[in-house]
């Protein structure tokens, strides 16, 4: 308010000159109150210094109050989505449950692959406005969030990796089982053959099979997919770097995509060898009643984290409406580029 009046001040002064040329004021005069203007303009100014450092050490305190808050609800998200990866990748199917937790398995793995969808697109986002500065936050603020996202996409990737070998594998087992021996059908006459029948130990050898197969080629039919992708995107960068009218953003944002996508390639590939021969996993047969409470606690959990990690990219947003309106950062706006 202070630094208003004064400038007010200023500019009634300034307006004035005219009128006090023709009222016979002299020059010397005009130049006197021009200086004393100046003065009282700088002296407020100092004393402005106090209020406006106090100012900012608050609104960084508020940023760093989110992103804390953030940090927390993070890791509690992480730390519920372990346990329940834990908990899926130890159990397996029994005669009873039929189908059902290799059912579960699938959906947490579609899950996953939603939750880690939903980070390349915040990152995605991230990297446009990079590139076309729309962003107050400075760049190397935004990459550092970009690489988060990165570690949070890997994660989901090793997550549903580790479910996938986790399923039943195909056993070796007997399809018939004899449920009554043999026996004399009538005294001194005959001979009744052993009755058998099939047994429910190979019927649940061959669900296990089939979801096995099942969840195994969708796996590695998406990792083939996403093989060829991180070629094209190599393919891509390369021949876009060769373009010598490219700004210096640009060229360091591609660069860095480009060591990017090389690296996910040779994940990728090191996956797809991983998932292609999969060592027999070490689980526990559970009841028909642990798998239901397994599958009503994995809905349950699966609500809670939607919630939960709803309102991480919200607040995430909101993080950012901080960062760009505190006047701590002192590196200029990438707006103002060039």
């Amino acid at each position: 308010m202070t630094l208003n009046l004064i400038a007010k001040t200023a500019e009634c002064i300034r307006g004035s000159k005219v009128a006090l040329v023709r009222s016979g004021v002299s020059a010397m005069m005009l130049t006197s109150l021009a200086a004393q203007t100046k003065e009282i303009d700088m002296e407020a100014r100092k004393r402005s210094i106090p209020v406006l450092e106090k100012h900012l050490e608050e609104r960084n305190q508020r940023v760093e109050t989110i992103g804390a808050d953030l940090k927390k609800l993070n890791a509690r998200i992480e730390t519920e989505i372990d346990g329940l990866i834990k908990k899926l990748s130890g159990v397996k199917d029994s005669e009873e449950s039929n189908q059902r937790i290799s059912l579960v398995k699938i959906r947490a793995m579609k899950g996953l692959g939603k939750s880690a969808r939903r980070y390349q697109t915040k990152r995605n986002d991230l990297l446009r406005e990079i590139r076309e500065g729309r962003s107050d936050i400075p760049n190397e603020i935004l990459e550092r969030d970009a690489k988060v996202f990165d570690e949070h996409i890997a994660k989901r990737v090793s997550q549903i990796l580790e479910l996938s070998k986790s399923f039943t594998q195909e056993e070796d087992v007997e399809k018939y089982e004899k449920v009554d021996g043999g026996s004399y059908y009538s005294p001194g006459l005959g001979w009744n053959d052993d009755i058998e029948q099939i047994s429910e130990e190979w019927r649940q050898n061959r669900r296990d099979r089939v979801m096995d197969h099942k969840q195994q080629r969708e796996v590695l039919e998406a990792l083939e997919k996403s093989i060829e992708r991180e070629q094209n995107y190599v393919k891509s960068f390369v021949a876009r770097l060769k373009n010598k009218q490219l700004g210096n953003v640009d060229r360091r944002l591609m660069e860095a995509e480009l060591n990017r996508h090389k690296a996910l390639l040779q994940t990728r590939l090191d996956q797809f060898a991983e998932m292609s021969e999969v060592a027999k996993p070490n689980t526990n047969a559970v009841s028909q009643e642990d798998a239901q409470d397994l599958e009503h606690s994995l809905n349950d959990a699966a609500e809670d984290l939607r919630r939960d990690i709803d309102r991480l990219f919200f607040e995430y947003a909101g993080l950012n409406r901080e960062r760009g309106n505190c006047l701590l950062y002192t590196s200029p706006s990438p707006r103002d580029r060039g």
